[in-house]
């Protein structure tokens, strides 16, 4: 690594010439999805990299090339998922499946890279070189769509049949159905295009690609409940689980419904009027203060057609919130005030159509909803650790400005928590925090919630970010003397977590979009603190987490990628990677299919869950 950070080639700014085309070649994917090929003029692509005019030409020679490299980029990276999206799936329903999915899925995860993709192809009529690399692409899908279908008229025995003209048919209803969501203003409509191809697959094998029986279990697999009973059973997730679709919606239905989501802090609700919105997995959600400072949720719903009433992730409604579709107003009770051309509507209520509540807590200032009513509160749940959170006074924190993210990451979402659930890869890993508290660092369970902690190491750090973190944190007279120099991590199951430090906390949490593809998102708060040292630390801190977080990201891509390798191992965990088994056997106690080694048939998991659960 030295060499290499030697002999790398840096402009005066000293950025290296890798990175530089890598921020040349997204710059030129933002200005094609904006202003299109022709608008992606070398002045505009070098500006939104934040390069010098003379850039593109100094690292790719000319303009052309650097769209030649774009287009190769996003061939390679499309393929890959491709090629993951099928990878060890065997029934022809199921693979066909998934190359329809498959393209809908690059709308919801790469959709600025879909649409340069889109302008590509269109160019290559005229353009070879274009049409040469898309095509490599076209080919690997169109074979495989060929294969398929001709094992599917093969197991019918239907000589008549043409694979070959019902592949192209096929192809072809995928690409007008992929250009239609490309430019449809409502990623809504991308459910409707899946099931128009798979109607038509339908149409052409009567009993097959319908929602309930969408394909029949794969020779040898679990294709009856009877037939599960006997296959060897794992205290760890196996890695079928992190790319099922059909375990997927499970989780969401039993593990992400059910239980209690972080939508934010009462810091972030103090007024009458003021609002959060939480959207993820289907559900959309509104906690809003009302006029009698009550604070309460609700489906983000209007009762007349649906539609989505706030679409900010927070804000303030003065005394009303008023749909944009067709204007049914509610007040910030949720109560239904008003509805245009009233007359219209037969026997209509305005006090059985106000907005659907939904159960809300309010947990040591941090605000929870959950779309499932029933189990325990958070209270209940939590209760074991209060006392390690109480000397923070949470419920008097506000928002620290500028810490909030949202990120889409092309991972599982158990991925970032197996890794997160573990300090084993501190020492190797994590350099800045092996050198902040690693020596000190330990995970625990507290009444079965996962609970890490680490002390501010003594001696000072060569890492600039952690040196100055500790030459400069202040004491504070709220937190005990076992608090002031401790780093200490929550869990929350399934999917968030809470850090304290001295100076501030933060909270993230993961939110499943499919099996491979989450939203990231969190924020941190502290109390009012005037000295003047308090904002360079808490940079320094937000400095090392940032830097942690690369790190991990590094670290789960690479168990992302692992996980389609036919050598991905049977997981071998050290003493200290147990809350690795804790997480894995509390999903395991919600799904008990996950403890199947062997993947069930596809259609199956659903069934053989149920009765593993009886």
């Amino acid at each position: 690594m030295a060499a290499m950070t030697v002999h790398a080639h840096h402009d005066r700014a000293g950025t290296p010439r890798e990175e530089r085309q890598r921020r040349l070649i997204d710059a030129a994917i933002e200005c094609i999805h904006q202003q299109g090929l022709e608008g992606a003029t070398s002045d505009r692509i070098a500006r939104s990299a934040k390069l010098p005019p003379r850039t593109v030409n100094t690292d790719f020679g000319t303009r052309d090339r650097l769209l030649l490299a774009v287009l190769t980029s996003i061939r390679n990276e499309f393929r890959d998922a491709f090629v993951e999206s099928i990878d060890g799936l065997t029934a022809p329903e199921e693979v066909l499946d998934r190359v329809i999915r498959y393209h809908v899925e690059l709308l919801t995860c790469s959709s600025k890279k879909a649409a340069a993709w889109h302008a590509f192809a269109g160019a290559g009529r005229i353009r070879g070189d274009y049409r040469e690399i898309c095509s490599t692409l076209d080919r690997q899908i169109r074979e495989t769509i060929e294969e398929n279908l001709s094992a599917l008229c093969r197991q019918r025995s239907d000589d008549r049949a043409n694979p070959v003209a019902l592949a192209r048919s096929l192809e072809g209803l995928i690409n007008t159905v992929w250009r239609d969501c490309l430019y449809a203003p409502d990623p809504s409509d991308h459910p409707d295009a899946v099931s128009l191809c798979r109607d038509y697959l339908a149409s052409l094998f009567p009993g097959r690609f319908t929602e309930d029986d969408r394909a029949p279990a794969t020779a040898g697999a679990a294709a009856s409940p009877e037939a599960g009973s006997g296959s060897e059973q794992s205290d760890l997730l196996p890695r079928w689980t992190y790319r099922n679709p059909e375990f997927f919606e499970l989780e969401i239905e039993h593990l992400f419904k059910p239980n209690w989501m972080l939508v934010g802090h009462v810091s972030d609700v103090a007024a009458p009027g003021a609002f959060l919105t939480f959207e993820g997995f289907g559900e959309r959600a509104l906690v809003i203060r009302g006029d009698d400072d009550r604070l309460r949720a609700f489906h983000n719903v209007c009762r007349h057609r649906g539609a989505m009433l706030l679409d900010q992730p927070r804000g303030h409604c003065h005394h009303a919130i008023s749909c944009p579709f067709h204007g049914w107003t509610y007040d910030i009770r949720g109560n239904l005030i008003s509805v245009p051309a009233r007359h219209t509507f037969e026997h209509l209520d305005l006090e059985d159509n106000g907005l659907v509540p939904l159960e809300l807590e309010i947990w040591m200032g941090f605000v929870f909803v959950r779309f499932k009513a029933g189990g325990a509160s958070m209270q209940e749940t939590m209760a074991p650790v209060e006392h390690l959170i109480a000397p923070y006074r949470v419920e008097e924190m506000m928002a620290l400005p500028g810490t909030g993210f949202l990120q889409r990451r092309p991972y599982n979402w158990k991925i970032i928590h197996d890794i997160d659930n573990e300090g084993y890869h501190v020492p190797v890993g994590h350099p800045a925090l092996q050198q902040l508290y690693g020596p000190t660092y330990r995970d625990t369970h507290v009444g079965g919630i996962p609970v890490s902690t680490g002390q501010i190491n003594e001696r000072r750090a060569k890492s600039w970010s952690v040196r100055n973190y500790q030459d400069l944190l202040p004491r504070f007279e709220h937190l005990p003397e076992e608090n002031q120099k401790l780093w200490l991590y929550i869990g929350i199951f399934p999917n968030a977590v809470v850090g304290l430090y001295p100076d501030s906390i933060e909270c993230y949490m993961t939110l499943p979009r499919s099996p491979d593809s989450t939203w990231f998102l969190g924020r941190a708060y502290a109390l009012h603190d005037s000295r003047r040292t308090i904002n360079a630390v808490r940079y320094l801190n937000r400095r090392i987490n940032y830097y942690t977080d690369r790190e991990d990201e590094q670290f789960v891509r690479a168990m992302q990628d692992g996980l389609r390798s036919s050598a991905f191992p049977e997981q071998i965990l050290s003493e200290r990677e147990q809350g690795v088994r804790i997480f894995h056997k509390a999903l395991q106690e919600v799904l008990p299919v996950a403890r199947l080694s062997q993947e069930p048939g596809y259609g199956q998991v659903t069934a053989e869950n149920a009765r593993m659960t009886c």
